[in-house]
């Protein structure tokens, strides 16, 4: 993000501070920078920090899509409906493929 960021902006390394946030559900969003790019192209302008929030119909026309995947589910209960027993089976690529690695 810090090299991404000082790339659009012009400046150096050194010149940016990356404030890291601790998100949860980011889904892997974190590993790519297209976001701070645009918040950085965005902010020029104005000399100010600016926050970039897409919209729900945005982000899923123009986001990356993840790979199809393939679950199976088995769980079995006990005589009073609480789950005593679970399996989940997935067939999916590795998250890894993801970013060439």
């Amino acid at each position: 993000m810090q090299k991404a960021a000082a790339q659009v902006a012009g400046l150096e390394l050194g010149a940016v501070t990356v404030h890291m946030t601790l998100i949860g559900g980011g889904f892997g969003a974190r590993h790519r920078q297209d976001y701070v790019e645009q918040a950085v192209l965005l902010s020029r302008p104005s000399a100010w920090p600016v926050q970039v929030v897409w919209t729900r119909e945005d982000d899923i026309q123009h986001d990356r899509y993840r790979p199809a995947t393939y679950n199976v589910l088995r769980a079995g209960l006990d005589a009073t409906g609480t789950p005593i027993v679970w399996t989940h089976r997935i067939v999916a690529p590795g998250i890894a493929t993801r970013w060439g690695s």
